[in-house]
């Protein structure tokens, strides 16, 4: 009987949009770079034996000048992650994840083409006209103190993050999952590509399909952040973050996504935006093929203006086995 109701939940998810596709994206402010945001899981998990590895890139960029009482902020950089991860379904009920990411921040290439972009919309251009071209510069200062500074090109293999998963509910409409991710402080906080600390998350994820086209998935999570190395005396130790996302199955190869990502302030005593709680839009669309591989598009933007970065590009390429 059980090996039935499995059987029928892998048809669905191969011939229904039964499967959700999050877009696998955090909030890339290069100052929360080291924390874990946990990255989407499914809320379907695939069957015994089921293996993927994925590779994914966030390409960001961010100008932003920002002042409140004794504070002063600039952020002038353009951040690009690449994370590769592995994936393999351990039981009918149990999968593992190992995601090794490697960050980038610099002057960058984009800021020509957001300008043209901005201009050519009619949008406004926000603080970018104050600052250089394709420059790189974080600086925040705090009481007349520097409280963090970059003005170099900082890179690195960023904090390794592994994940156990386990399929509490699934039938061929809705899917329930739980997960504890452990982030590891392999990545190093002078070059924003880790905090120094280890980061412990408990994730919730659902999926619910809505009709032959239409499903929606939500995930919240909880995070236990380590006593980190940037900022160590405004950080706080626990962060709530969580997705909202329909996808509409234009095809059977091709979904349309847009997804809303929201997390609550990483530290305290701070009213800046980029210093505080986020809440930021994707869309685009995921394309499968039959062989297995799957790749996905998106564009990010600050829905909280200037509370994470202007732009987001998600670019991800992936192959399942079974």
């Amino acid at each position: 009987m059980r090996s039935r109701i499995l059987l029928a939940i892998t048809l669905a998810c191969a011939s229904a949009p039964a499967c959700a596709a999050p877009f696998p994206t955090v909030d890339q402010n290069p100052l929360l770079n080291g924390f874990t945001f946990a990255t989407n899981i499914a809320a379907r998990l695939p069957p015994r034996g089921t293996a993927a590895l994925t590779t994914t890139v966030n390409w960001s960029n961010t100008a932003a000048i920002q002042t409140a009482d004794a504070e002063v902020l600039v952020i002038d950089a353009e951040s690009r992650e690449w994370r590769l991860g592995f994936e393999y379904a351990l039981a009918d009920r149990w999968t593992v994840r190992v995601q090794l990411p490697y960050r980038t921040s610099n002057g960058g290439t984009l800021d020509g083409f957001l300008d043209n972009w901005h201009s050519l919309l009619g949008l406004p251009n926000g603080d970018r006209p104050a600052l250089a071209e394709n420059d790189f510069r974080i600086e925040y200062e705090r009481a007349g103190q520097s409280a963090a500074t970059y003005l170099q090109e900082v890179s690195g293999v960023g904090d390794i993050a592994a994940t156990a998963a386990y399929q509490l509910h699934a039938t061929p409409t809705h899917a329930t999952g739980l997960a504890l991710t452990l982030k590891l402080p392999t990545g190093s906080s002078d070059k924003l590509t880790g905090s120094g600390a280890a980061d412990t998350t408990l994730t919730l994820a659902h999926e619910q399909v809505l009709s032959s086209r239409w499903i929606a998935y939500a995930q919240v999570n909880a995070t236990y952040l380590g006593s980190g190395e940037l900022l160590a005396e405004q950080q706080r130790s626990s962060v709530a973050s969580g997705t909202l996302a329909f996808d509409y199955r234009y095809t059977s190869a091709l979904t349309i996504t847009l997804q809303l990502d929201g997390h609550t302030a990483a530290f305290s005593d701070s009213s800046l935006d980029l210093l505080g709680s986020a809440w930021i839009l994707t869309v685009g669309g995921e394309y499968r093929w039959r062989s297995g591989w799957r790749a996905q598009f998106g564009v990010s933007e600050d829905v909280k203006v200037e509370a994470s970065p202007d732009v987001n590009f998600v670019f991800s390429v992936g192959k399942e086995w079974k």
